[in-house]
């Protein structure tokens, strides 16, 4: 990429960093939808066509990283170890980019959570970004 005259003495480099962020698929909770973030549940038939969709969409579309970072649930690496094999790049595995922990939600239904709790619910969906789950 080039840049005007004026942003390249700006730019400490004019090395441009690309990050592309690629979601799993539908994931298996029984058929119930459910409050999870660390649980490792793993995708679904339906998620696992959705993987395959994805990685031919980032093979085909995206361009070659340097490498794949994932978090170490299954439901990531399920998509992460296969695009990071077709690609040839190493894969980086990290618990720390796992999902949000939902406390003393994790894994319950969100039927029972706002039959339990309907203040504590609908607060969290107002402003997940900053409210918390219990525990």
């Amino acid at each position: 990429m080039s840049w005007d005259h004026t942003t390249a003495q700006t730019l400490p480099s004019t090395e441009v960093t690309h990050f592309h962020f690629l979601r799993h698929g539908q994931v298996d909770t029984g058929g119930a939808r459910r409050a999870y973030g660390h649980t490792d549940y793993p995708l679904s038939a339906t998620g696992e066509e959705q993987g395959k969709a994805l990685i031919a969409h980032a093979l085909d579309r995206l361009p070659r990283p340097d490498g794949i970072w994932s978090s170490d649930l299954v439901r990531c690496t399920a998509i992460a170890e296969p695009l990071a094999r077709a690609l040839g790049v190493p894969l980086h595995i990290d618990p720390a980019l796992r999902e949000q922990h939902m406390g003393d939600w994790e894994g319950q239904t969100w039927a029972a959570l706002t039959e339990a709790d309907v203040q504590g619910t609908r607060a969290y969906w107002t402003d997940y970004a900053t409210t918390r789950p219990p525990g």
